[in-house]
């Protein structure tokens, strides 16, 4: 999954791509600068860019902006990550944007600043909650033989990812009614049985230890 579980500057007129010492983000960014060239000559040639592309670069991007993240470089990690936003206005590329606020906040809660980082996981569980009653209304269940079964399968991924997150953020800042509510959500959401196994067991444990936590903090037991 792109999506993840600063001091704050203004990043305006930030380079398109840094030179960095890390090889890894220098491929990424390398990468990025391909990409970015391959849809501008697409545009050029009058041609309509697919949406799975620019699904690709909106992602691309994230996993820079997470990378300039975990290096504690919060200017880029901004930068990049809101820039990435704007690749999830198109049809098709909604989760994109989930995805974007979700990592923004997270970058934002490893900063300290807890107001912006709860500003922007509500924007992200938003936007997850319209894409769920969607899916839920198109879909009702996940149809193991269609085409769109992993694509439907990252979506729910994505949603219980921003509610865990969002009980994480709101028990930093002493919620605990209300992160106990998330972390119901976000279990609530896995145990749809629309999810890989595997996916479901790596993620019940730290769920129900989310949820034991809070409690605990509210000083009530099952």
């Amino acid at each position: 999954m792109l999506s993840h579980r600063l001091q704050r500057k203004e990043t305006e007129g930030a380079p398109e791509c840094s030179v960095s010492p890390n090889s890894e983000l220098a491929f990424l960014e390398r990468k990025y600068q391909l990409l970015k060239s391959s849809l501008s000559n697409q545009k050029a040639r009058g041609e309509t860019i697919q949406a799975r592309h620019l699904q690709e670069m909106g992602n691309l991007m994230n996993i820079i902006g997470m990378k300039y993240s975990q290096n504690n470089d919060s200017i880029n990690a901004e930068s990049w990550l809101k820039r990435a936003l704007k690749y999830g206005e198109y049809e098709g590329t909604g989760h994109v944007k989930i995805i974007t606020f979700n990592n923004l906040a997270c970058v934002y809660k490893r900063a300290g600043d807890l107001g912006l980082a709860v500003m922007y996981i509500t924007k992200a569980q938003k936007e997850a909650d319209n894409i769920v009653l969607a899916f839920e209304t198109e879909m009702g269940t996940i149809d193991q033989n269609s085409r769109n079964k992993n694509k439907d399968i990252d979506i729910l991924k994505v949603v219980t990812d921003c509610s865990l997150n969002l009980c994480a953020i709101l028990s930093a800042m002493g919620e605990h009614y209300k992160a106990l509510g998330a972390a119901r959500k976000a279990l609530g959401l896995l145990c749809q049985q629309r999810v890989p196994k595997s996916y479901y067991l790596s993620l019940f444990p730290i769920i129900k230890y989310n949820e034991a936590v809070e409690l605990e903090r509210l000083r009530k037991y099952p």
